[in-house]
Order: structure tokens, then sequence, then C-alpha cells
């Protein structure tokens, strides 16, 4: 069963128009395949036959915001770090192994408004890299280096209408949807040892909503689903975010 992921994020803001800051995502996962997940990227790491894997760690790295036209936001984000994993291939024994893991993204996103109403086209891309480290098992079987890697190009719009009420309540209702390709697919192999193929094209639908109360905390809740249009492959999930103002 997946466990609750953390995260946090640093930012300082210039003029309004320039964002930098670091981030880091620490999860830990009870089950296959594992997630190694950015801001705005998710990616499914395989890891082939296990009956049992746990792992706790994530990448930590700089990311930068920036408004360079009145309509268009810049944003990029480099990250790297270490997995620590311990996994139960046979139920029988229980066995350790670390991981490199790196990480690059560059989004372009469109701000566009007419009344209450946002559009926000983007197009991006992405490039992860994890490589685990060879080890030997308790059987004093030598299991061999491996890296996995995923490079993905994305695009689509997204809706979102905006609503206050007199007393400064805020809520903003979204849905979006983005075109998806793969052009380096990571092999996911499933605990049943089926490989699911990601390439070619597919689509990526997402909704939710943001709550921002009068004092300032936000609370953001988002589900998605991936795999419209693909043959062999699906994913969906969720999240919820709140932001606290420390000023």
């Amino acid at each position: 069963m997946k466990r609750p992921e953390l995260t946090w994020d640093f930012s300082i803001a210039f003029n309004a128009r320039w964002m930098i800051g670091a981030s880091r995502c620490a999860s830990r996962v009870g089950s296959i395949p594992l997630p190694a997940r950015s801001n705005s990227a998710s990616f499914n790491c395989p890891l082939s036959r296990l009956r049992a894997f746990d792992t706790a760690g994530g990448p930590i790295g700089p990311y930068l915001a920036a408004r360079i036209h009145q309509n268009l936001i810049l944003d990029g984000r480099a990250a790297w770090g270490q997995s620590y994993n311990n996994v139960n291939p046979l139920g029988l024994y229980e066995d350790d192994f670390n991981t490199n893991r790196w990480l690059v993204r560059g989004q372009v996103t469109g701000d566009f408004s007419w009344g209450n109403w946002t559009f926000n086209p983007s197009v991006g891309i992405s490039y992860f890299s994890e490589t685990q480290k060879s080890y030997v098992d308790s059987l004093n079987i030598t299991i061999p280096s491996q890296t996995i890697t995923l490079g993905r190009a994305e695009a689509g719009p997204e809706v979102r209408y905006n609503l206050q009420t007199k007393d400064g309540w805020q809520f903003a209702p979204h849905v979006g949807v983005k075109g998806i390709w793969d052009f380096d697919p990571a092999n996911i192999v499933t605990a049943q040892g089926v490989t699911i193929d990601s390439s070619g094209l597919r689509a990526r639908a997402e909704g939710g909503t943001v709550f921002i109360m009068p004092w300032g905390w936000s609370l953001n809740g988002t589900g998605f689903y991936d795999g419209i249009g693909a043959k062999d492959f699906q994913s969906y999930g969720g999240s919820v975010r709140v932001r606290v103002p420390l000023n």
C-alpha cells in the first residue's frame, strides 16, 4: 500500500516576476512500481518480480520560475538525490540497496484571463535517470547495476474558473488535459512480472480545486488519470497540498 509522500519547498520572489528556490521530495512506498516524483512530474521506475519493497529518499535541487512576457511563464528544475531501499524478493529474506537519481525539467506556460476564466496552455520536457548500485544479496548472488531512464514531452491546456465570496474565501476549480509522448520510455515491470510499454502518444486528464482562505492559507486538491488512448498503460492518483504563509 502506498504511504504518503512528504515534500518541502523554499523560494524567494523578486518583483513578482522571478522566483528561485529549492525543493525536496521524500517518499516511502510499500508496493511497486516505485514513483520518483518532482513538483510537476511523476515517473514510474521499474523493479521486477518483487514480493515486498520499501524505499526512502528523494531528489533535492534548485528551481526557477520567471514571467518572461505578460502572458508567458518559464519554469525549470534540476534535482539530484539518492534512495535507500529494502526488498523482500521471495518472502523469505530481506536485502538493502541504494540508487542514485537525477532529473531535469523545463516548461513554458501561457497565462490568459477573460473575466473569471483563466486559460493556461503549456508545453514542457523532462528527463529522469535512476541507477541502482550493484549489491550481493542474502543468497550470496551478485545483483548487477542497472539504470532506468525516462524522457517525456507533454503539451496541453488547463481551464480554471475563479470565484471569491464577500468574506474573502476564494475557490478555483480547474480541469485540463495533456498529450504525452515518452521519447525515451521506461519499460515498467509490475509485481507480476508483466512489462508495460509507455511509448507512443497518450493523454492525461486532471482536475481539482484550490481553496484560498481569507487569512492566506491555501488547500489544493487534484486527481488525474493517465493512459487515455494507450493500449496497455494506465495510471491514476491524486494529491493534497496545504500552503501556510510565514509572513
